[in-house]
């Protein structure tokens, strides 16, 4: 298995409307969340680059074919945010104004860091480009799925200024906010007591 390129067992069902593909732990890849609701489907993060961004889109239509696709990103860095090309026009990116800000300052600087880590890195950030938002909120952003409704938040300086966390059905997708063993706070003005 390739530290930054997914390698799926199974898709796990954890409540009535949610999915993931778990990280196992392993570097560079993060916990993929799938949202359902009958009359669309939300996908938290997507992998780095367009492969794994296409491998995660296959698995939306095993679950959710043919449903109106959403897609938020926990914060902007690359094995989060950067398979998001792959999602067909007609996807809907959500994205905090915070979010839309690290990306601003700093969301391909980041890329080219990351891409000189490994030949792997490198391959998947090829022509990699960030998703402009479709759908910008401030603090907080309630979305409709049809029976289910999904609570994102802005919850950043912590990890990135542009943190955001998806609540629904009792699960909390917190990207990088909350990491074993110990939270990653290291944006610039974050505080353990904001964290907390």
């Amino acid at each position: 298995t390739c530290a930054a390129s997914f390698a799926f067992s199974a898709l796990r069902r954890i409540s009535a409307h949610v999915h993931v593909i778990p990280d196992n732990s392993v570097p560079a890849v993060p916990n993929v969340g799938f949202v359902l609701g009958e009359t669309g489907v939300l996908v938290i993060d997507t992998g780095m680059g367009q492969r794994n961004g296409e491998t995660v889109f296959k698995e939306v239509n095993k679950v959710g074919a043919g449903k109106p696709i959403y897609i938020v990103t926990t914060h902007f860095h690359p094995e989060h945010d950067l398979g998001a090309q792959a999602f067909p026009a007609s996807a809907k990116m959500i994205r905090s104004e915070d979010q839309k800000k690290d990306i601003a300052t700093g969301g391909m600087t980041l890329a080219g860091v990351f891409a000189q880590r490994s030949p792997l890195n490198a391959e998947l950030l090829k022509d990699a480009k960030f998703r402009p938002a479709d759908i910008s909120f401030e603090k907080e952003y309630s979305l409709d799925l049809g029976g289910v409704k999904a609570r994102i938040m802005a919850v950043g300086p912590n990890h990135t200024l542009g943190d955001t966390v998806v609540f629904v059905d009792g699960v909390l997708f917190s990207g990088d906010d909350a990491m074993r063993p110990q939270p990653s706070v290291m944006a610039q003005g974050a505080t353990l007591t904001h964290w907390l």
